[in-house]
């Protein structure tokens, strides 16, 4: 049960729990066969995407979730999100299979309505129209703001929402956003970051897959099979590969402590970004974050300490 004292973090983490323990085995049980023995052969016979629509599933403490009951060609590709009150504020999250949520104020839906969109909207019309659409492929950076010492900065359908952490619990899954802005109101830092983010969002949303993952390699050498005579493809890819380790380097140059609970999860995907770049003759040490050319951000201007 959600009550205003909770800190972000203990609303995320019992929404989870309710989740894992109530939700997800509800739709293993009665949603998915139906995806995947009905609408998922549908999906593959007609060549498309086939959504039923949204399947309401209160919790035991009378949380409202709901699962988006989805099929593609793949597969069953369900969305799960909930709608919930915190000091009366109303939010929405996103759950994801794997472990994450990603929470959203109506502040930061409403702010993404006038500053994107530049129109009013309602904010569950923001959320389910706009959001959704794009989150799967999005992706985060963990930096300093120059009011906070640990926040993230997740790009997203042109905008780019940031959120900071509760100090004691640094959880990556865990992302709470308060608000976004669009490109006009950013700083050259905060623009170029955003750039980065979207360039790898659309990029694997075009492809299907990160390739920056270990796990999705051989998918990376499908593509180079490919591709390897189209010089736009690798020029993307290449661009991609850039993009992925300047934003790796620019986290690690704030030496966050927490950063050392996943540091071989961390050396393992710059290394392995870095034999990538090697196929493209491109030396990995002369590619700097603040490089005046090539780099995403300028020294002080996002690092909350030397304000």
């Amino acid at each position: 049960m959600i009550i205003d004292s909770m800190s972000k973090y203990e609303v995320m983490s019992s929404l989870r729990k309710e989740f894992d323990e109530e939700i997800l085995p509800f739709y293993k049980k009665v949603v998915f066969p139906k995806l995947n023995n009905v609408l998922a052969p549908r999906c593959k016979r007609e060549k498309k995407t086939i959504n039923l629509g949204w399947l309401e599933k209160p919790s035991k403490n009378l949380t409202l979730f709901k699962i988006l009951q989805r099929g593609t060609i793949n597969g069953p590709e369900p969305l799960f999100v909930s709608e919930f009150r915190w000091n009366n504020k109303l939010c929405y999250g996103n759950f994801f299979q794997e472990g994450n949520v990603v929470v959203y104020q109506a502040h930061c839906l409403e702010r993404y309505a006038e500053r994107v969109l530049q129109r009013k909207m309602p904010t569950d019309q923001v959320f389910y129209k706009h959001i959704l659409k794009c989150q799967d492929e999005a992706f985060h950076i963990v930096l300093p703001t120059p009011s906070h010492p640990f926040s993230y900065y997740y790009g997203m359908a042109n905008a780019l929402f940031l959120g900071d952490y509760d100090n004691e619990h640094l959880d990556d899954n865990f992302l709470w956003c308060n608000t976004c802005i669009s490109y006009n109101e950013t700083r050259y830092s905060q623009l170029r970051i955003t750039k980065s983010l979207l360039l790898i969002q659309d990029f694997v949303r075009k492809v299907k897959y990160d390739f920056c993952n270990i796990e999705n390699e051989q998918y990376l050498q499908k593509y180079l099979k490919q591709y390897e005579n189209d010089d736009e493809k690798m020029q993307e890819l290449k661009d991609f590969f850039i993009r992925k380790y300047l934003l790796w380097k620019l986290h690690l140059s704030f030496n966050f402590d927490f950063t050392e609970h996943f540091r071989s999860e961390v050396d393992e995907n710059i290394s392995y970004i870095e034999r990538q770049l090697k196929e493209f003759n491109i030396i990995p040490q002369s590619l700097s974050p603040y490089s005046k050319n090539h780099g995403i951000a300028w020294r002080g201007e996002i690092d909350y300490r030397i304000q």
